[in-house]
């Protein structure tokens, strides 16, 4: 089996850092193509009156993207590593980009949530590996 382009959805906490490093490692191995990618859920709240949402999502946008590629100029040969960063859910945004740009290999963490956190907020990785077009590689967080 050959990776040549590997996708690494991150929210930037340390266990995204743990799935990097693998996807890394994976990355010189098969000297594929790496993507970052973030999701910026949309914003819904009260009190837009004062600042429209659109405004705060946009923001959000713009420094999670400005934090993707302080992170992708961390990883050594640059010149294969893209960052994206996109709006909506989470799961659906990253299977979705997945089928659009021919990756071979999505690697991301989990957080482990379990019981009733575990029902209230779902699990973007369980989704992922439910509707990715390709493997996915699921790290153990750190906790």
């Amino acid at each position: 089996m050959k990776f040549s382009h590997i996708l690494i959805p991150t929210d930037f906490s340390d266990s995204s850092q743990a799935a990097l490093d693998y996807a890394v490692t994976l990355r010189e191995k098969f000297s594929a193509e790496i993507t970052l990618l973030h999701v910026v859920e949309p914003f819904f709240g009260y009190g837009v009156e004062i600042i429209p949402a659109f405004d705060v999502e946009a923001n959000r946008k713009a420094s999670a993207d400005k934090h993707l590629k302080e992170v992708a100029a961390t990883i050594e040969g640059l010149s294969r590593v893209k960052s994206v960063c996109l709006s909506g859910k989470p799961w659906h945004c990253i299977c979705e980009w997945a089928a659009d740009n021919a990756v071979d290999l999505i690697v991301m963490p989990t957080h482990g949530h379990s019981g009733l956190l575990h029902m209230w907020l779902g699990s973007v990785a369980e989704r992922v590996v439910q509707k990715a077009p390709c493997p996915v590689l699921v790290v153990r967080g750190i906790e």
